[in-house]
């Protein structure tokens, strides 16, 4: 009468076990399912990033170009033009368009900044996934083995019981 008792707690736990392993495994496959949705938008969240700001660079590259070209064509101009007044004034506008071509530089560096650390954190995203469905294979094949385990055990003991050894 008490190994029966026994034998019921004993089948009651590795249920209970059995129940977290298959709870646990069905939250490692959600998690890997959710963070591969996440990998897709963050990459198609790059792609459309780089596919705008690309055009942007261009034009704030030839922009730059232009700005040059015109200081220094204002530069060759106002070497030949030696009146002071005039010469203090274009001074003062190469300084403006030289701070301005600066400015427009810091700003693509910026977005290329940005779009180097968009494609970081996809690869990221990716090891993360790779990571995850990994663990959810070696956790299921673990509980796998578990299963098989408790009940060649449960069906042993039950023979043991029926032939009176135990």
């Amino acid at each position: 009468m008490d190994i029966q008792w026994l034998i019921v707690i004993l089948s009651i736990g590795f249920f209970m076990i059995a129940l977290v392993f298959l709870l646990v495994i069905g939250f490692l496959i959600y998690a890997a399912i959710e963070l591969r949705k996440a990998s897709f938008i963050l990459k198609e969240f790059s792609r459309v990033t780089e596919e705008k700001v690309s055009p942007i660079l261009k034009e704030t590259e030839q922009t730059l170009k232009s700005l040059r070209r015109v200081s220094d064509e204002v530069g060759l101009i106002t070497e030949d033009v030696r009146i002071r007044p005039v010469l203090g004034e274009a001074e003062q506008t190469l300084r403006s368009l030289k701070k301005v071509s600066d400015d427009v530089g810091m700003v693509t560096e910026s977005a290329r900044d940005i779009s180097g650390a968009t494609r970081e954190i996809v690869i990221n995203l990716k090891a993360i996934s790779s990571l995850t469905n990994t663990l959810g294979g070696g956790v299921s094949l673990q509980v796998s083995g578990v299963k098989a385990g408790i009940k060649a055990a449960l069906n042993n003991l039950i023979k043991q019981i029926k032939e009176g050894r135990v």
